[in-house]
């Protein structure tokens, strides 16, 4: 009697299982196209962000080349004893957490800051012409903007240099100096992706109702104040 009902119970189940599946599949049949719209983003994901984590692997192997991946000999945690035993492994952390902390505290509210700037202006011809100057940036490649900013910054002929030195200072070596490292980069980073990040506040800023900042201009608050509200709403 036991087994007889252990049987009907797991036939039950088949069955159950087997009519999801079919839902399941008559639902994806019905918005094919949909499915069909979806599947360039997933082969992409699947090609550029989950197939290269195979190469993870070469962390725990002496990698050798001509061996490729696989045939590498495996050594476990032995680059990593490697790199915490580096002498510069401590500076090199500590300007990583630190540069990561200036990005937080001042690249995080720049967009913000801009997009709220770009919103004040009146002048429909002015605001696309500097929303395209600051969107352009995003577009070029780093290593384009790092032969830009080679010449911008240079200690002889970049222009900040020969400001310096026409006001009787000593030119600075923006991109050796150690004291303006951070700062460079920082700066840099930022400068790159300010338009780019505005877009998605601009964008929440030009939905929000006309009728609403009146209402907080009769509540006595700001145009700034307003717009940090809206933004968190």
């Amino acid at each position: 009697m036991c087994i007889t009902n252990s049987v009907r119970s797991a036939k039950t189940v088949a069955q159950r299982q087997d009519g999801r599946l079919h839902r399941i599949a008559r639902q994806y049949w019905s918005n094919r196209y949909l499915v069909i719209l979806f599947l360039p983003a997933l082969v992409y994901y699947v090609i550029f962000h989950y197939a290269p984590l195979y190469g993870v692997q070469i962390a725990f192997k002496d990698y050798i080349f001509r061996l490729g991946i696989n045939d590498s000999p495996w050594i476990g945690l032995e680059n990593f004893r490697m790199l915490f035993a580096m002498k510069s492994f401590r500076e090199v952390f500590s300007n990583t957490l630190i540069i990561s902390f200036y990005k937080l505290l001042f690249n995080f509210p720049a967009p913000i800051l801009f997009a709220i700037l770009l919103s004040e202006i009146r002048f429909p011809r002015f605001k696309k012409a500097v929303q395209t100057i600051s969107y352009l940036p995003h577009f070029v490649s780093w290593v384009i903007l790092g032969g830009i900013f080679l010449q911008f910054l240079s200690p002889s002929t970049g222009p900040i240099n020969v400001l310096l030195k026409s006001l009787g200072k000593e030119p600075i070596y923006f991109l050796a100096d150690s004291k303006w490292f951070r700062t460079v980069l920082v700066s840099t980073s930022m400068w790159k992706g300010l338009g780019w990040g505005s877009i998605i506040y601009l964008a929440s800023i030009s939905g929000i109702d006309p009728q609403l900042y009146e209402a907080a201009d009769i509540d006595g608050a700001g145009r700034l104040r307003n717009h940090g509200r809206f933004i968190r709403a």
